[in-house]
C-alpha cells in the first residue's frame, strides 16, 4: 500500500469513527456542533472524509474523549481492531486482567 493509499484509508476510518462516536452518544450533528463551538458543517465534514481544519477536528475529538469518555486510541489508531471504544470499557478490561492475574498467581501457588 502506498503512502497516499494508506492516508486515504486512515481518513476514511477516522470519518467512520466520528460518525460512530456521534451515533453512540445519540446526538445530532447540530447538537455536537453547539457543544463544541463549531458548526454543523464541520461535524458533517469530519464524518464524511472531507477536509477539516485541525481546530475543528480537535474540538470535536476532545468533546468525545472528555465529555463522553471515548477512548482516544479507539478514535485515532490506524487499526483499532481490539481497541475498546470507551474509557469505561478500558477500565473494565483492566480490572478483568487484574483479577485474572490474581487468579493465576493463586493457582501457581497451589501448584507448588
Amino acid at each position: 500500500m502506498t503512502e497516499t493509499e494508506e492516508t486515504l484509508l486512515y481518513r476514511q476510518r477516522l470519518a467512520s469513527r466520528f460518525l460512530t462516536a456521534r451515533a453512540s452518544v445519540n446526538l445530532s450533528q447540530v447538537e455536537v456542533a453547539e457543544a463544541t463551538g463549531t458548526t454543523q458543517n464541520i461535524v458533517f465534514r469530519l464524518e464524511n472524509d472531507l477536509r477539516v481544519g485541525i481546530e475543528g477536528l480537535l474540538r470535536v475529538a476532545l468533546f468525545y474523549t472528555e465529555t463522553h469518555q471515548l477512548n482516544p486510541e479507539w478514535l485515532f489508531a490506524f487499526d483499532n481492531a481490539g481497541v475498546v471504544m470507551t474509557r469505561q470499557e478500558l477500565r473494565t478490561a483492566r480490572a478483568k486482567l487484574v483479577l485474572l492475574d490474581s487468579f493465576l498467581q493463586h493457582v501457581n501457588t497451589l501448584a507448588k
